[in-house]
């Protein structure tokens, strides 16, 4: 029966997610009944897109320390966010390492940190299959995959893999 309950909040988080791409932000209470445990709620916030421009990246970077800082950006949708059992957010362009790669559109390549910040602003799940997630080709995806995995192993990202295994495993 757990897995199942795990299942259906899986699938109620790609309903977010749907109503998102459509109205721009979607939160809202799912109930779920267990005959073992009564019913339950669940909270979900799903919210796109984290499309990064020139704008924002240069706003963020700190030339002393050669960083991007992120993380006064989203202050005032923080305690919010962090308020929902699930919370999605579609990250629109694709990570880079390599400062000489980060640029605006059309081939977006976003700096790394804004995943810190993600994180930070209370995220758990994050949509990386956009139509700009080629934007940087192999690497931009290969760099996004990695810091995933390497900084943050417990957040699930959806939509792009490292392998078919990973592609058919049901990530919940």
């Amino acid at each position: 029966m757990k897995r199942l309950r795990q299942l259906v909040l899986l699938t109620l988080a790609a309903v977010a997610v749907n109503a998102c791409t459509a109205a721009g932000a979607f939160a809202g209470t799912f109930m779920i009944e267990d005959r073992e445990e009564k019913i339950q709620s669940v909270t979900i916030a799903a919210v796109g897109d984290n499309l990064i421009h020139e704008s924002i990246y240069k706003k963020a970077y700190d030339r002393k320390t050669d960083t991007y800082d992120f993380y006064h950006m989203y202050d005032p949708v923080r305690e919010r966010i962090s308020s929902y059992d699930i919370a999605v957010i579609n990250q629109e362009t694709v990570f880079v390492a390599d400062r000489r790669q980060i640029s605006s559109y059309p081939c977006f390549g976003t700096p790394c940190e804004i995943g810190d910040a993600i994180v930070n602003a209370g995220f758990d799940i994050v949509l990386g299959a956009t139509n700009h997630t080629w934007g940087k080709g192999e690497y931009g995806v290969n760099t996004m995959l990695g810091y995933w995995r390497d900084h943050y192993p417990a957040i699930t990202l959806l939509g792009i893999h490292e392998s078919m295994e990973d592609y058919d495993a049901v990530d919940y």
